[in-house]
């Protein structure tokens, strides 16, 4: 038996709720996971009011401070699921749960996904106090039609005040549409696509 100990620091601004906390192990040579199990729970019992968020975005939407926006992965392929990371500073108390919706939009400004979500989640905004700091995780999963460049993020909050966030560089696989020549066809029929 080996006794391995970490220390797991929680991200700026992580909502107050119960959490659980996972173990993966995968193989090195080419990271595939060999499995996961729960190692305990961990709860989070009120906001962080101490702490500070990395970045210094500064956006000011609705009495709120946007002070980080992280994309991750920032360069990802079609159907990929990226998430976007923000973290809120609350500058004045909230009388209604303020909704978002995350925008991912081409060079021309063509909106071409979006995500909504409650700022908060599980702890939304009407139980903010002034000095709590706050952070959303939003996961969209990126269109299949994306071709290859450049595409801009943002947020749209309820009141329509739009809040640039970053940039996603996506590549596109090359695809093919011609049948291929085979010796044997097959053409099972599985549903959402065919055995050739």
């Amino acid at each position: 038996y080996l006794l391995d100990p970490y220390v797991l620091r929680l991200l700026p601004g992580t909502p107050p709720g119960q959490y659980t906390a996972q173990v993966t192990v995968f193989a090195r040579y080419n990271q595939q996971s060999l499995g996961t199990q729960p190692a305990g729970v961990v709860t989070v019992g009120s906001p962080a009011r101490q702490q500070a968020c990395a970045g210094t975005l500064n956006a000011v939407p609705r009495g709120l401070s946007l002070k980080e926006a992280q994309v991750t992965p920032d360069a990802a392929a079609p159907g990929d699921r990226v998430t976007v990371s923000l973290c809120w500073r609350a500058a004045q108390s909230q009388s209604t749960d303020l909704t978002g919706q995350l925008r991912l939009a081409d060079v021309s400004g063509k909106l071409l996904a979006t995500q909504p979500f409650t700022l908060g989640s599980q702890y939304p905004t009407s139980r903010w106090v002034p000095g709590d700091v706050m952070r959303d995780q939003v996961t969209m999963l990126l269109p299949a039609t994306l071709t290859s460049g450049t595409y801009d993020w943002s947020l749209s909050l309820a009141d329509g005040a739009a809040v640039a966030l970053g940039q996603e560089t996506v590549t596109a696989p090359q695809r093919s549409f011609t049948t291929p020549a085979v010796d044997q066809q097959l053409a099972a029929d599985l549903g959402p696509i065919v055995l050739w």
